[in-house]
């Protein structure tokens, strides 16, 4: 073989190794099962001994973010999605003022998806926030990056849901693991 085409041959090899580099070696059942079904630190619950929770389905429905001032808002609002939502809250203590404490994890999937699984880049194609509703620091919602949610639907009206994710606000981490049923109110 000539010089030449030693250098073509090795140019276009080179080429032919990078093109399809991308598609070996990450496999996604594996990450499926890693982040949920197969990790042994997913301990999940349903719902903190501390207080209430209420897992909802929203049909015809969407996120909207909005700023005000420094917070971000999430809503829930007419669309053409479905919207899951869990809501943690507190017991009220009528003896102290704004000491009220709630946790929402908000995501949105295409209207009429079967079972599904969202994770890394996904996260924010699919609006998975966190709000804190307090008054105190880091209250708002706010974007989750990292971790999955698995959906699987029962029936027509039912999903489980696994949860497992973790953000930093302020400076604090935030891990959340929840499973559970959820249906519309």
């Amino acid at each position: 073989m000539t010089d030449m085409k030693k250098h073509y041959f090795s140019r276009n090899m080179f080429y032919m190794i990078v093109l399809f580099l991308p598609f070996v070696g990450c496999n996604d059942e594996e990450d499926k099962s890693t982040c949920v079904d197969d990790n042994p630190d997913y301990n999940p619950i349903a719902c903190p001994d501390s207080g209430e929770c209420i897992t909802s389905v929203l049909e015809s429905s969407t996120i909207v973010i909005n700023d005000l001032q420094d917070v971000k808002i999430g809503r829930i609002a007419d669309g053409n999605k479905t919207v899951f939502k869990y809501k943690f809250n507190t017991p009220e203590d009528i003896l102290v003022p704004d000491a009220n404490y709630a946790e929402v994890i908000l995501f949105e999937i295409e209207s009429g998806t079967g079972d599904f699984f969202i994770e890394k880049d996904q996260l924010s194609n699919h609006n998975v926030l966190f709000g804190k509703l307090c008054l105190c620091t880091g209250q708002g919602y706010h974007r989750v990056e990292s971790g999955c949610i698995k959906g699987n639907k029962i029936d027509e009206t039912r999903w489980e849901i696994d949860i497992n994710i973790s953000l930093t606000i302020d400076g604090e981490e935030y891990k959340r693991m929840r499973n559970g049923i959820y249906a519309p109110l």
